[in-house]
C-alpha cells in the first residue's frame, strides 16, 4: 500500500517506523550518479487565477522558480525562491494581473546552490 505523508507528524512517524531522521537518508545508498539531478515536476494546476506547481524536493534546499513568455528568448524572468519543507516543494503564479490575463509562461525550477 502507497503511504503519503500530509503533515509534519506524519513524516516524523513514518520516518521513526523506518528507522531513519531524515528523507535524504533514503537515498544513501543510491549512486549519485543513478539518482535525479533536478527537480521532477509532480504536478501543475490552475485553480482561482492561480497556476499551483508542485514537484519533488530534498528538504532545505532552495529553488528558483523563472519564467519565459517566449522559448526563444534568450533570458528568463525570476519569479521568487522557496525553501523545500519535505520531499516536495509548491509555489504558485497569478494567470491573472491589473491588466487582465498574464500571457502564456513557460516555467523552469532550478536548484540554488
Amino acid at each position: 500500500m502507497r503511504y503519503l505523508p500530509h503533515t509534519p507528524e506524519d513524516t516524523r512517524r513514518m520516518l521513526e517506523t523506518i528507522g531513519v531522521s531524515e528523507t535524504s537518508e533514503l537515498f544513501r545508498s543510491i549512486p549519485k550518479a543513478q539518482q535525479l539531478g533536478r527537480p521532477l515536476v509532480l504536478s501543475a494546476v490552475l485553480a482561482t487565477n492561480l497556476l499551483n506547481l508542485t514537484w519533488s524536493a530534498i528538504a532545505g534546499q532552495t529553488y528558483r522558480l523563472q519564467y519565459k513568455l517566449n522559448l526563444e528568448a534568450a533570458d528568463w524572468t525570476e519569479l521568487l525562491d522557496v525553501v523545500a519543507p519535505g520531499p516536495t516543494a509548491s509555489a504558485s503564479d497569478a494567470s491573472t494581473s491589473d491588466a487582465g490575463p498574464v500571457p502564456r509562461r513557460y516555467y523552469r525550477i532550478l536548484v540554488v546552490e
